[in-house]
């Protein structure tokens, strides 16, 4: 039954209240439908955005039963039959539609003057919901770029920061799993950290670059989108081999421009695809990535040239000390056959053939440890009395 004309007005109103105040395009549809089949009567309804109003890819909203979501790809603009047909308007561009499929009676020229008028309002809240969406995704990008370089800034060891980059890639689109691969040796690639649904079944023991989607990325440094990885001819791959899911992302990673490896998020076979914008999302945080694991690597690499000069530094300073004492000792060994070549002539010869086996062996050691300059150093030992 229809609402009665004396109450219509205030119902028009509220409709259009409750659509302005949405900021999520699947709610503000959701409030389309209820409000145009509150004032016209129609059992049924559904509405449809494209992408790229949506920012989410295609938003399809139904109400009442699925006959009306085929009348929405069918049914002629207009009143005609049962059904009432709207194009959804916003700023001059058609973004999609709004069919409601009624009664044999079919729907009057009020109705479709009321659901006219609630689609230009729904046209208008499906943008400004965009807007909103957009912001608010900035906003996560934001807070996921912190959480990286938090990890960075916290001296976490190179797992824990690939552990944060894959967290919170994971968050950022809301996908069920996120993988990094990285190169292990020669053509071998592996999955260094694997972060959400199934993480633990993801074999790490490593896999083929040449025969790998993670292969083909970093060839061709290209973002990849598979609509179904599990049927993916790649099968070295672990997600594809794992068998379980569906829509994936495979985003490279660079270092110095080059890629080096890949950000992967995937969802379960039979969730939603990813959006062109959410795409966006994951390349943009696979370049601060790429910064902080380079960053990473290269205080890797200053912190081990560090340790290796402090302790060539040590071993100089210990090999001295030990060459000094070496030669202490020999020439010790030497004054003591010098006062024993009248008293005990063996003793003496014992005690110099000692003292030349010190002369060697402190030969020897400089000649390993300051083999570049030992002509230089050799003119600074003392002569022996």
């Amino acid at each position: 039954m229809r609402a009665d004309e004396d109450g219509r007005l205030g119902e028009i109103v509220a409709a259009v209240k409750a659509l302005v105040v949405e900021h999520r395009v699947p709610t503000v549809l959701d409030a389309l439908l209820t409000s145009a089949c509150t004032l016209t009567g129609a059992p049924q309804a559904a509405a449809r955005v494209v992408a790229g109003e949506a920012q989410a890819g295609e938003v399809v909203h139904t109400r009442g039963g699925e006959a009306a979501r085929t009348a929405l790809e069918t049914a002629p603009a207009g009143r005609v039959g049962r059904t009432l047909a709207v194009e959804l308007d916003s700023g001059g561009q058609v973004i999609g539609r709004v069919c409601l499929l009624g009664s044999e009676a079919g729907f009057t020229a009020a109705d479709e003057t009321v659901v006219s008028a609630l689609a230009e309002v729904a046209g208008v809240a499906v943008r400004n919901a965009s807007l909103w969406s957009h912001s608010e995704q900035r906003h996560r990008l934001l807070e996921a770029v912190q959480g990286v370089t938090a990890a960075l800034l916290d001296d976490g060891d190179s797992t824990e920061i690939l552990e944060q980059i894959a967290a919170e890639a994971r968050d950022l689109v809301g996908a069920d799993l996120a993988t990094i691969a990285l190169p292990r040796d020669g053509d071998t690639l592996a999955i260094r950290v694997a972060v959400g649904v199934h993480a633990e079944d993801i074999d790490r023991s490593g896999f083929s670059r040449a025969e790998s989607l993670t292969g083909e990325v970093i060839s061709t440094g290209r973002t990849e989108l598979i609509q179904d990885v599990a049927s993916d001819p790649h099968t070295v791959q672990p997600v594809v081999r794992l068998g379980r899911f569906g829509p994936a992302l495979f985003v490279p990673l660079r270092a110095h421009g080059e890629p080096f490896g890949t950000l992967m998020v995937s969802n379960l076979r039979g969730g939603r695809f990813f959006s062109a914008t959410e795409l966006g999302l994951v390349e943009s945080l696979a370049t601060q990535a790429s910064v902080t694991v380079a960053y990473h690597q290269a205080q890797q690499a200053a912190a081990a040239l560090r340790l290796s000069a402090e302790r060539e530094r040590i071993g100089k300073g210990l090999t001295e000390s030990a060459v000094r004492r070496l030669f202490t000792a020999g020439i010790t060994l030497e004054q003591l056959a010098m006062r024993l070549v009248d008293d005990d002539a063996a003793m003496a010869k014992r005690l110099t053939a000692l003292a030349d086996e010190l002369d060697r062996s402190i030969h020897d050691i400089r000649s390993m440890v300051f083999r570049n300059d030992a002509p230089a150093r050799s003119g600074d030992e003392p002569a022996r009395p």
